[in-house]
């Protein structure tokens, strides 16, 4: 049977537990499409600066639109580089001893994110936010949310050639058994057609329906990262061509 990962997150070259507080996902869903944002929260116990790597995964075809840090009083917004000079800036950054943030795509669906030089005591809040197609067939519509990593098939040519470096991004350790941080998520979903039922087989979620608007939110104080979050809406008629027009302000 094939373990799970509960996220991934893992000190660089070292078996210390993990800094993650938690993690908060918040969705706003409209039609077709969803705009995704996921918070986590980072705090370093350790007694000496670290350098933490989460790795996570998103929907194939979904597309990251904005990384904030929120961390030491400030607020951060991260910009898109080329990969090879992203890296050369996070390094020099590390070694000048300043705080540094990397999110990299190491495959279609697994994201990494790095974050380095956390002082002792201090805790970051790093927000990643993408948007992404939702599934639909007729009246019904899907929002599935990977939440877990699970070890990633590495056929024997990579195991032989790859990068050591390579392989532990696509197959983080692994973490069994409870995780001593949980996840909260809110999801807003708005239909023109209205809707006619919610479900959400995955969790315990509280849902409220009024006319074409659904607000789901999960329910517990310790939920795991342990299974991926899914909602079924059915839809009171089937989906109508449409087109979304946005202004840029810039």
């Amino acid at each position: 049977t094939q373990e799970t990962m509960a996220g991934g997150m893992f000190v660089r070259d070292s078996q210390a537990r993990v800094p993650l507080t938690g993690v908060a996902i918040d969705v706003h869903g409209s039609g077709a499409a969803a705009r995704v944002t996921v918070r986590q929260k980072y705090i370093n116990v350790e007694h000496s600066p670290v350098e933490a790597v989460y790795s996570f995964p998103l929907e194939e075809g979904s597309a990251v639109c904005e990384l904030i840090v929120e961390c030491g009083g400030r607020r951060l917004s991260g910009k898109i580089e080329e990969r090879e000079k992203a890296f050369e800036q996070y390094d020099e950054a590390m070694a000048n001893g300043n705080g540094a943030f990397l999110a990299d795509q190491d495959r279609p669906n697994i994201f990494t994110l790095s974050v380095g030089n956390l002082l002792p005591g201090q805790e970051a809040i790093v927000s990643l936010v993408y948007v992404t197609e939702l599934e639909q067939h007729g009246q019904d519509v899907r929002i599935m949310l990977p939440t877990t990593i699970s070890p990633r098939y590495v056929p024997p040519w990579m195991r032989e050639f790859a990068d050591p470096a390579e392989l532990k991004r696509i197959n983080p350790p692994t973490v069994l058994g409870p995780v001593p941080y949980g996840l909260s998520l809110t999801l807003d979903y708005t239909a023109p057609q209205g809707v006619e039922s919610v479900a959400c087989p995955s969790h315990p979620a509280q849902v409220a329906i009024e006319d074409n608007h659904v607000r789901v939110e999960l329910m517990g104080a310790s939920i795991q990262l342990d299974r991926d979050f899914v909602l079924n809406i059915r839809l009171a008629r089937p989906f109508e061509a449409c087109a979304v027009l946005a202004h840029d302000h810039h």
